[in-house]
């Protein structure tokens, strides 16, 4: 959050934070495959912190996706709180503000279990895309209440 202030663009984070996931990626396949290949060594060998072979399998990826939808949440309400400050907003507005997520949090759990009857294998799809669209709609809403 500080990044700006700082004098760093968020493309430039962003950037970094994209060149050291590559490089981390690659150096725990490299040594995943130098375990696989090489004959057993001392002791202390290098052991990957992330073995890569069950996180490319097509179910994980896919559940690795949804996980990282559902807790960008946590994301969204600090930098929103965060903004809400620096705007200004009393806690009444900022909680009128967020009271339609909180309302869809109260009442999506409550209703799981008819949408699952209805759609068996789409709740899941169907509610992560929801968040993901709510999102940037309470964001235009803060733009043009400005």
């Amino acid at each position: 959050m500080e990044a700006e202030s700082l004098g760093w663009r968020c493309w430039v984070v962003l950037a970094a934070d994209a060149v050291t996931l590559v490089g981390f990626w690659r150096r725990q396949h490299r040594l995943a495959q130098d375990a696989l290949d090489g004959p057993d060594g001392p002791a202390l060998r290098v052991r990957p912190l992330v073995t890569p072979v069950p996180i490319t399998a097509a179910g994980v990826r896919g559940g690795l996706v949804a996980l990282l939808l559902f807790y960008s949440i946590a994301a969204f309400f600090l930098a929103f709180s965060t903004y809400q400050q620096a705007a200004g907003r009393s806690p009444f507005q900022t909680g009128l503000d967020i009271l339609p997520p909180g309302v869809g949090f109260l009442f999506g759990p409550l209703t799981l279990h008819r949408l699952t009857g209805l759609l068996p294998r789409g709740v899941a799809p169907l509610g992560l895309g929801l968040e993901a669209a709510g999102f940037p709609c309470v964001g235009a809403r803060q733009l043009l209440r400005r």
